[in-house]
């Protein structure tokens, strides 16, 4: 287990291993490493970030991106929402992502979720939208809104993240 690591800071090295969990105060957390995809996505705090698995290069295990539509240096499965960004990472830097309890950074929406809907990813980059109490959905359910958004943010403390697994 780490202590106390800096959930903020952007790494210029794996200081810790890829997918290290972390936890605190009914929080949970994840080392990554973050690639900005075809798209040029550079990743911002509270972004949605999404599984990369290997296109035309080799990527390692808990490598993200907020690129959804990303095609040539990774594969993004935008239906895999691994966590939110803690720190605004660019492409080759590393840091933690939240996976579970109240979200410490403001979640980017798409200015539709209200409270007590399941939280999914939009489609968009780094975004999430809800989706009503009994609405079918197709995507990974990421947590639940306990507020309405502000406009395009879910403020902090007003979503429970509940991702607790990697998406097979």
């Amino acid at each position: 287990m780490y202590t106390n690591p800096d959930l903020t800071k952007i790494y210029t090295t794996a200081d810790f291993p890829l997918g290290a969990k972390y936890s605190a105060n009914d929080k949970a957390y994840r080392f990554v490493k973050y690639n900005d995809g075809s798209h040029t996505v550079t990743g911002v705090a509270g972004y949605l970030a999404y599984m990369c698995y290997s296109g035309t290069t080799t990527v390692p295990n808990w490598t993200v991106t907020c690129d959804y539509t990303s095609a040539t240096d990774v594969i993004s499965n935008y239906n895999c929402g691994v966590g939110f960004l803690c720190a605004a990472l660019t492409d080759g830097t590393y840091g933690w992502i939240q996976t579970a309890g109240y979200n410490e950074v403001a979640g980017l929406t798409t200015g539709n979720v209200a409270a007590g809907e399941t939280i999914v990813a939009s489609g968009a980059n780094g975004t999430i939208d809800g989706i009503a109490a009994g609405a079918n959905h197709t995507g990974r359910t990421l947590g639940f809104a306990l507020a309405d958004d502000a406009t395009t943010s879910q403020a902090v403390g007003t979503m429970v993240i509940t991702i607790d697994t990697p998406c097979a």
